[in-house]
């Protein structure tokens, strides 16, 4: 799904990723969706995030610090991709074929905003936003 952004720019390949990720939801027992929604979104955030790493390790406290922080920061961002399989799971357990074309991009939609908010709340906040 990285690839899909810039500076690759495969704009197509994330009509692919999220096409495979929703299957992967909807065929898959529950325990496995969710394994499978978590460890794609620790790819999905884990390839994308080098500038955390790199500005904590140089500008900051130095490696190891730069590495627990980012691998946790990854680690709750993959929470999103697993909220979007927790949510559809559970308000269709059976995956029928609703669920599958309405369903899930609408949570991945949900989900996209959310993380938006999550991420840009306390700038909100703050008094850089009158700038």
């Amino acid at each position: 799904m990285p690839l899909a952004f810039a500076p690759v720019g495969w704009a197509w390949l994330a009509v692919i990723a999220l096409a495979t990720f929703f299957v992967l939801t909807a065929q898959s027992s529950r325990r496995q969706a969710l394994w499978s929604a978590y460890l794609f979104g620790l790819g999905y955030f884990g390839v994308g995030v080098s500038w955390v790493f790199i500005s904590i390790s140089q500008y900051g406290n130095g490696p190891v610090v730069a590495v627990l922080v980012t691998a946790a920061f990854v680690s709750l961002l993959a929470l999103f991709p697993w909220g979007v399989a927790y949510l559809v799971r559970c308000l269709r357990p059976e995956m029928d074929a609703m669920a599958l074309w309405l369903g899930l991009p609408a949570a991945w939609v949900l989900s996209e905003w959310m993380r938006t908010w999550f991420l840009t709340v306390s700038v909100r906040r703050t008094h850089l936003v009158r700038w």
